[in-house]
């Protein structure tokens, strides 16, 4: 599916991420089922509620952060770092429930959330606004998906509609590095 070849591209880059597979596991408590084509965390369950087309995904604990960056299919700028909250319903545990800009992560968890959208950016030609979406244990993180749309956390910060336009045409213009002194 799409999504395998996704997490085999991050694998090819040794961009690290939570195992997935397209079998149902056996201690379904800790792995979540995913659906294809849905947003904001509606499609994220139990593994023991999964649907015929699920993939599995080995359940990670920590916090979800997010990198929004902007690319011209060559280069990726950031824009800024983001933690993401959820409102979990019985039916929709990991609902997104919105994101706080401007977050402080530890300095290599920023470096290599870069280089994962720069090396993301160069194979996919990634161009525009796009996030990386992320959970981080303490400064151990596992790469979830990435955004090549505007993602929720655009609004986040001001003007940016012109960036997304000038780099969707292949236009980055040189931004100050988001990584803490």
């Amino acid at each position: 599916t799409g999504s395998f070849d996704f997490f085999r591209l991050l694998d090819g880059l040794n961009i690290v991420h939570p195992e997935v597979r397209l079998n149902a596991p056996g201690d379904a408590d800790n792995w979540l089922a995913k659906g294809l084509f849905s947003t904001g965390g509606t499609h994220v369950k139990p593994a023991s509620v999964c649907k015929k087309d699920d993939y599995f995904q080995r359940k990670i604990e920590g916090v979800a952060v997010s990198l929004l960056f902007v690319a011209d299919g060559k280069v990726a700028r950031v824009i800024g770092f983001n933690q993401q909250f959820n409102a979990p319903t019985a039916e929709m545990p990991y609902r997104f429930a919105g994101a706080v800009s401007n977050i402080v992560l530890p300095r290599q968890v920023q470096q290599q959330f870069i280089e994962a959208a720069e090396k993301l950016t160069t194979v996919l030609g990634l161009k525009g606004m796009n996030s990386l979406d992320a959970v981080l244990e303490g400064e151990t993180w596992w790469i979830i998906e990435v955004n090549p749309r505007l993602s929720a956390t655009f609004h986040l910060y001001p003007d940016l509609l012109q960036v997304n336009m000038q780099a969707s045409t292949g236009q980055v213009k040189e931004r100050p590095n988001a990584l803490a002194p």
